[in-house]
């Protein structure tokens, strides 16, 4: 007996198939989701809106806020630092120490007057053309004539003085930089000529040379006139970038005073640094340590 082939081309047909129920019709589409509303908005609130309109934004992380608050710390403690150091200016000590120092002049200086030194550096700063305002220069001009009648008392025969803040020295100035590069040609050229052999050579040694560019560093702040030290300032980035400044941020301790000491030269490496602490001399340091000092060498 063969079997009906599946394949529908011999053979008996395929069986019908069975017919299918018939479709419904399509009803009504169903109901919008319903849209998340907030509290208030489900309780019939005026001015409620849904929660799909709200944006969330990312606060600070951990570490984000740690670096807020130690930024914070660090301002406060930069603050009473600063606050401390106001009693380190030369005004809290020189009394005591007067008749043990170098003769010094104070010429006090007011809240304006730091302003028309700033004013007066910025103004040089910018290469801005033509003179500086007024005002600025009114002030700056009697603050020349106070610091003129200070240096008189000096007398004929000063060497010079050595200006500076009540807490910093403008040993920065550019006027003074380009003062010390004559210096130190004259220095070395004179090392040269007395170091000189009858053969030509130059017998000097390594030292000598360095402690005469060291001290020309130095005498280059000897300062002549009022005029000289007002132009000294103008050229500090230490004294108006930096002092004046941070001195104006301070108006109830203000005692601020441009401080004219008497120029005795000294050379540098017998310069010291002295370290006092509860009002104890703890320690000496030799300022210009690269200068070696010949213990049988005369200071003055």
């Amino acid at each position: 007996m063969m079997s009906a082939p599946t394949d529908g081309s011999l053979g008996s047909p395929p069986a019908a198939e069975a017919p299918k129920p018939p479709r419904a019709p399509p009803g009504p589409p169903p109901p919008p989701l319903a849209k998340k509303v907030s509290p208030a908005a489900a309780a019939g609130h005026a001015g409620a809106v849904t929660l799909e309109s709200i944006s969330l934004r990312k606060g600070p992380g951990p570490a984000q806020k740690d670096a807020s608050a130690e930024l914070k710390d660090a301002i406060v403690a930069e603050a009473a630092a600063n606050k401390r150091l106001r009693d380190c200016d030369i005004e809290a000590w020189y009394t005591e120490l007067e008749e043990h120092t170098f003769p010094t002049a104070f010429v006090g200086i007011t809240e304006d007057d730091a302003r028309a030194l700033i004013a007066a550096y910025n103004h040089r700063a910018r290469g801005a053309e033509g003179p500086l305002p007024a005002e600025s220069q009114t002030v700056l001009e009697a603050l020349e004539a106070r610091l003129a009648l200070a240096l008189d008392a000096f007398g004929p025969s000063a060497e010079g003085v050595f200006a500076k803040l009540s807490s910093r020295s403008p040993k920065d100035s550019t006027m003074c930089h380009e003062r010390g590069i004559q210096i130190v040609c004259d220095k070395l050229t004179a090392l040269r000529s007395a170091s000189a052999t009858a053969d030509g050579r130059v017998d000097t040694d390594e030292n000598a040379v360095i402690a005469a560019v060291t001290a020309a560093t130095i005498e280059c702040l000897k300062l002549h006139g009022a005029a000289d030290v007002i132009a000294c300032f103008l050229t500090s980035d230490r004294v108006c970038t930096d002092d004046l400044p941070l001195a104006l941020s301070f108006p109830d301790k203000w005692s601020q005073h441009i401080v004219l000491r008497q120029w005795v030269t000294i050379p540098p490496q017998f310069e010291l640094r002295a370290f006092v602490f509860g009002r104890k001399l703890t320690g000496l340091a030799q300022c210009e340590p690269h200068c070696a000092a010949d213990q049988n060498a005369p200071i003055g």
